[in-house]
């Protein structure tokens, strides 16, 4: 029968210096064997403090088993068993929250960049039906009038291409979003950028 004995370090600075908040002193006085659930909670209540300081696990075993009190006799082994342990439920928590804030994120940016693309397949779509106007009213010009010294409007050729890129650039950025694992800092700022320039170089494309 394995048991367990629990005493708690004196508060001496020289004592305290080598238990963190005089926790339990943790001792098995037969190793042989896994510990009883009781004996876990007691052990995982002498090294928390411990790995929440970043102490090894070498080191931890040392001071534990160093003790003048009741040196807790665990091994360095064993240690490191209970500190990955708690290492990868810490990564593990931390990853799905990564995971769930960058799934966010980038439903933030294709979001915004659609409403992005609409706005700007509106402005070449309104361009279109301008351009369409001014030239039946130049055609109606030219067949009612023989006015056939009439200026043909503009085609806005170089407008028309910069749309067009513009909405070339919106749907490669939409797809780096959407075919990456993650959206990292640079992208984001890409796009940030990117969407705050645009209805600024194009408010008047219209008119």
């Amino acid at each position: 029968m394995q048991r367990i004995n629990i005493k708690f370090m004196p508060t001496d600075d020289a004592k305290s210096s080598q238990n963190p908040r005089n926790l339990p002193v943790v001792s098995r006085s037969d190793s042989k064997g896994r510990p009883t659930a009781k004996e876990r909670r007691d052990i995982t209540e002498a090294l928390r403090p411990y790995y929440n300081r970043g102490f090894s696990s070498q080191k931890v075993s040392q001071l534990l088993g160093t003790r003048e009190f009741k040196p807790i006799k665990i091994s360095d082994r064993t240690v490191r068993v209970y500190f990955k342990e708690w290492t990868d439920k810490a990564l593990e928590e931390y990853d799905e929250d990564f995971i769930v804030r960058d799934k966010e994120v980038k439903a933030r940016a294709i979001f915004a960049l659609e409403e992005d693309l609409q706005y700007l397949y509106d402005v070449k779509d309104r361009i279109s039906t301008i351009l369409e106007a001014q030239w039946k009213n130049y055609r109606n010009e030219l067949d009612k009038n023989k006015n056939y010294g009439a200026k043909p409007p503009s085609l806005r050729v170089d407008e028309r291409l910069e749309i067009s890129r513009a909405i070339n650039n919106a749907i490669m950025f939409k797809y780096q979003i959407e075919s990456s694992p993650t959206i990292d800092d640079k992208l984001r700022e890409q796009v940030r950028r990117y969407i705050e320039t645009t209805k600024q170089r194009f408010i008047r494309q219209t008119q």
